[in-house]
């Protein structure tokens, strides 16, 4: 955007802290801020820990968030129920509407830090409506991947490390960060046909339901698993996991059942 439009003042009060927020910037046009220009006005206002939430230790996804450094954990990492809930004023953020996770910390800049929890409405890979409230798995989904994230830091290139790279910001600015988890797939998903016996199934003929029983269920897992035979496992290197009969196949880790049947995160 044109800096010529910015309102010098509002950024001066914000990094030195004399404001909590970028009152008279929009949203659409924090969003066409670049995000070095961002990531260098949050370390003006919050110092070192900035760089620490960017660090490549501290956006892989394999570390535990109790292995972080204090300055980025969030300020409830110590509470052990969801009590808190009762006193934070919270902001619900659909990613689509601010474009990816980059999107989301400049948007913050025009939030007033009395809102102090962040919403996160679904984030994971649609079905086949493309609804995110329809998903087709529990991986992330890649529409949220930030090019300028990508850019400013090489590692940043899975959706899974530029969520934790926000989440840690978004820490270090002294909010909470929520992830919407709804109860609902798309028909077809890797959920209902990676665990069939955690859904309830039914046979329609004809408009009418015939068969409502729990031999669905498993007539379900069989066919599954007949499927898994005739097309071999989606990666082929997981072969010798391949098991001997219906049952051990949903006794597996369901990591290594999603790999046998769905592919890797990230497969389409």
């Amino acid at each position: 955007m044109d800096p010529s439009k910015l309102d010098e003042d509002a950024f001066v009060a914000y990094a030195d802290r004399t404001a909590s927020f970028i009152s008279s910037l929009r949203p659409q046009d924090a969003l066409e801020l670049h995000f070095s220009t961002v990531i260098e006005l949050l370390r003006t206002r919050y110092g070192p820990a900035v760089d620490t939430a960017m660090s490549q230790e501290a956006t892989d996804p394999r570390v535990p968030g109790s292995g972080l450094s204090r300055s980025i954990r969030s300020r409830v990492a110590a509470h052990t129920d969801s009590s808190w809930m009762r006193r934070t004023n919270m902001v619900g953020v659909n990613l689509r509407t601010v474009g990816s996770f980059a999107g989301l910390v400049k948007y913050l800049l025009t939030v007033p830090s009395a809102f102090d929890s962040v919403h996160l409405l679904p984030l994971w890979e649609p079905g086949v409506a493309e609804s995110l409230y329809g998903p087709a798995s529990w991986n992330l989904s890649t529409e949220f991947l930030s090019e300028e994230m990508a850019e400013f830091a090489p590692y940043l290139t899975t959706p899974e490390r530029q969520l934790r790279a926000t989440t840690n910001l978004l820490h270090v600015m002294g909010r909470t960060v929520g992830m919407d988890v709804i109860p609902h797939t798309d028909r077809y998903s890797e959920m209902a046909l990676g665990q069939p016996a955690h859904f309830e199934w039914m046979q329609v003929r004809n408009g009418r339901i015939t068969d409502h029983s729990d031999a669905v269920e498993r007539t379900v897992s069989e066919v599954v698993y007949q499927w898994l035979l005739e097309s071999g496992p989606a990666v082929p290197s997981k072969a010798e996991l391949l098991p001997g009969d219906t049952e051990t196949l949903f006794d597996l880790p369901e990591s290594d059942r999603a790999e046998l049947l769905f592919g890797l995160p990230g497969d389409r």
